[in-house]
C-alpha cells in the first residue's frame, strides 16, 4: 500500500488516516452506535477494524434524562437514594428547610452538618432546587418624621372688638385668658407686680419665671399697661 512513498510521506499519510479514524469514532459514538477503531499496520499496509468501548468521562454523573431530586420537596426515602446521604442526614435536610425555609441554591446544602465541598461535587449533578421560592424580604423600616406645626412668630393683630388685658390690674382669671398663661404663671405675674411695682412694657414680663421672649411676643398684641 505504501510502496513508492518515502518514510516521511508514509508518516504523513498515517497521521491523516489517524485523524479520520478519530472523527469516525466520535461520530459513531454520538450516533449511539458501537464505535470501531481502524488500525493500520504500517508494515503490511493492511487495515484492521476493531470495536472500541468508550467510557463516559464521569461515570457517577446522572444521565441527562434522569430525574433530579428536589431537595426542597424530597422525602427521606428519596434523599437517602443520593450518594453519601443516609437517613440521619436526610432528616437533617428536611428539618433545616422546615426551620429556615427552602434552599435557594444547590450550594446551600453545605449548611447541613457533614456535607462539605467534596460531597457537594458528587451531589450537584443529581439534585435541584427548582421548587425553591424566594424568601420574603421585609422592607426596611422607614421612620416617618412627625411634623409639628409651628406657631406663627407674629400673631395676627387683635380684632377691634377684642378686649386687651391690663397686666397691671387684671385678676387671676383674666390673666388666664391669655395664650400660654396658666394658673401658676398668672399667679406669678400678680405676685411680681405686687412685689416690684407695675409693668411698663411687654419685655418687663420676662422677669416673671417661665415667661420667655417667645411668650412675650405672643402676648404683646393682647395686653396693655
Amino acid at each position: 500500500m505504501f510502496q513508492g512513498l518515502t518514510r516521511q510521506e508514509q508518516r504523513t499519510l498515517l497521521a491523516l488516516l489517524g485523524i479520520i479514524v478519530v472523527g469516525l469514532a466520535i461520530h459513531q459514538w454520538r450516533g449511539g452506535a458501537t464505535p470501531s477503531a481502524l488500525i493500520i499496520d504500517a508494515e503490511s499496509g493492511r487495515t484492521l477494524v476493531q470495536p472500541v468501548a468508550l467510557v463516559s468521562p464521569v461515570e457517577s454523573a446522572a444521565s441527562p434524562t434522569s430525574t433530579l431530586i428536589d431537595i426542597n420537596t424530597a422525602t427521606v426515602t428519596e434523599l437517602t437514594a443520593l450518594p453519601g446521604i443516609g437517613e440521619v442526614r436526610a432528616r437533617s435536610i428536611i428539618a433545616h428547610r422546615e426551620a429556615h425555609g427552602p434552599f435557594e441554591r444547590i450550594e446551600d446544602i453545605t449548611q447541613i452538618g457533614g456535607i462539605g465541598e467534596a460531597m457537594l461535587a458528587r451531589l450537584r449533578p443529581l439534585i435541584t432546587v427548582s421548587s425553591a421560592t424566594p424568601r420574603p424580604v421585609s422592607p426596611p423600616a422607614v421612620a416617618i418624621p412627625t411634623v409639628v406645626p409651628r406657631e406663627p412668630s407674629t400673631p395676627p393683630p387683635p380684632s377691634a372688638h377684642l378686649r386687651l388685658v391690663n397686666v397691671n390690674t387684671a385678676s387671676l382669671e383674666e390673666l388666664m385668658t391669655l395664650p400660654g398663661i396658666g394658673e401658676v404663671i398668672a399667679q406669678r405675674i400678680i405676685e411680681h407686680r405686687e412685689a416690684h411695682g407695675p409693668f411698663h412694657r411687654p419685655s418687663d414680663l420676662e422677669a416673671v419665671p417661665r415667661i420667655g421672649p417667645r411668650t412675650v411676643e405672643r402676648l404683646t398684641p393682647l395686653i396693655t399697661f
